[in-house]
């Protein structure tokens, strides 16, 4: 067996009807394969507004082929069936004029002598000839793959991760060849039975749920019964939210330590997470008590090199966390995106030689998983305002690197997860040529960089941009 996924969406009356026909038929089709257990490679025909880039930005459309393309890539994940997305661009031949083909239309009016409207005369097209196609889909029943030449459109492949950890270690050298588990349908019996053990506790929940809205459903449970609030996301992470009354936060510390330990092998998640709350039912918050319990990486990074070699390695914000302490010559804890902006400039202001690797955290938890554009926007504005700050700090020598460890788009519907997407890079420093980068191949180069910077040996992964 093998399904093609050819229905979609393009041209409806009302705007939402673009996820309503295109991730919400994907959705149905996945399901019922879940359903009868079928596992047939599957193929989605999405689209290149599915990058969101460009003149695809505000596309809705593209949004909608968006949101089916996550679906596609976590159900291989979940099922281990083949799955590939294919991003078409503009599709001509066999098709009838003024539908939904430029190239059809246009030669059907010049053949005609009829009148045309061309929009944007700088717009390039790039456009597939439905032959093509349909030979490239004969080619997916023999299990051989078809990539895009077209500069500036790419085949999209399944990731072997979006999320925090996999992000941090790649940008300090280390790839991650297979993805990090994740529980959709919650964590298993085997697993909850040696935690509840191990803790003398309850589990509540055990699904996937948004941070804020977990506490709010489950919280006065929590509170009358003193069982554990247990939760997933989209992600590799296991949750445990908890009343500062009920639970005071270092036994909360020590239960994702517990945690932690039992989930080896192939339940090793990407992160523990203790997510301390307070308050009242129906008025509950997170406090800022969050600690992370990595995986720890399964080699030396960047971080490791630069210590060995004699190099002060400083870790701001969520850094200790994510790598297990491993590499750090010192690290510090901050509360948000300004506490960590001022402890930066403060480590500026000393006189040492190596990395500061700073997480500002706010942009993840705050506002791209809650799908706050507002906030968001606000907080990029902040960050813009204290940048000149920033650049005024730096030293003669001194490099500053701004990038993400992954997508986390704030305006996108489908989930309240990770998205997949490029993230910028910015790189500015007197040792620093001005120029355009281009598209980079990995996270990896930033490591790169840093060890040519020092003039240390690359052990690791990626290619310097100096």
């Amino acid at each position: 067996d093998f399904v093609f996924n050819l229905a979609g969406v393009n041209r409806p009356e009302n705007p939402e009807d673009f996820m309503k026909g295109n991730f919400g038929f994907a959705s149905d089709l996945l399901n019922n394969l879940k359903k009868h257990g079928n596992k047939a490679g599957i193929m989605l025909s999405s689209s290149v507004q599915a990058t969101l880039a460009g003149r695809f930005g505000n596309s809705e459309y593209g949004r909608s082929k968006k949101a089916g393309e996550e679906l596609f890539f976590d159900y291989g994940k979940d099922t281990g069936a083949s799955v590939y997305v294919y991003r078409f661009v503009n599709l001509m031949g066999h098709s009838r004029p003024k539908y939904n083909s430029a190239i059809s239309t246009f030669c059907w009016a010049v053949a005609n002598d009829e009148p045309f409207t061309v929009n944007d005369r700088s717009t390039e097209l790039e456009v597939l000839y439905i032959d093509d196609l349909v030979e490239g889909m004969f080619d997916l029943l023999e299990g051989k793959e078809q990539h895009c030449e077209f500069d500036g459109v790419e085949t999209v492949l399944q990731e072997n991760g979006k999320d925090t950890t996999i992000g941090h270690w790649e940008i300090a050298g280390v790839l991650s060849m297979k993805p990090m588990p994740t529980y959709p349908n919650g964590f298993p019996k085997e697993v909850l039975d040696a935690f509840c053990k191990a803790t003398g506790r309850g589990v509540l929940c055990n699904k996937p749920y948004s941070g804020t809205e977990v506490i709010e459903d489950y919280g006065k449970q929590h509170m009358e019964t003193g069982d554990l609030i247990v939760y997933t996301s989209g992600d590799s992470v296991f949750q445990i939210a908890a009343h500062e009354d009920i639970v005071p936060v270092e036994t909360l510390y020590e239960y994702c330590h517990i945690a932690r330990n039992i989930l080896v092998g192939e339940h090793a998640v990407g992160r523990v997470i203790a997510r301390p709350f307070v308050g009242e039912p129906g008025h509950f918050t997170r406090t800022s008590g969050r600690h992370d319990y990595a995986v720890k990486p399964p080699k030396d990074t960047l971080l490791d090199v630069l210590k060995n070699a004699g190099k002060t390695v400083i870790g701001v914000g969520k850094i200790h966390d994510i790598f297990s302490g491993q590499g750090l010559s010192e690290y510090v804890f901050t509360t948000g995106n300004e506490d960590g902006i001022e402890k930066t400039l403060e480590y500026m202001k000393q006189d040492f030689e190596g990395l500061c690797f700073v997480n500002l955290v706010d942009f993840d938890m705050l506002y791209g998983h809650r799908r706050n554009v507002d906030g968001y926007a606000k907080a990029l504005t902040y960050f813009d305002e204290k940048l000149p700050q920033l650049m005024a700090g730096l030293r003669e020598d001194d490099i500053l690197m701004i990038t993400a460890d992954h997508g986390c788009d704030p305006a996108y519907p489908a989930t309240n997860d990770h998205t997949r997407e490029h993230t910028p890079f910015l790189m500015y420093g007197n040792p620093v040529e001005p120029g355009n980068l281009g598209t980079r191949e990995t996270f990896a180069d930033i490591a790169a960089t840093i060890l040519d910077y020092f003039d240390i040996p690359n052990p690791l992964e990626g290619a310097s941009m100096l």
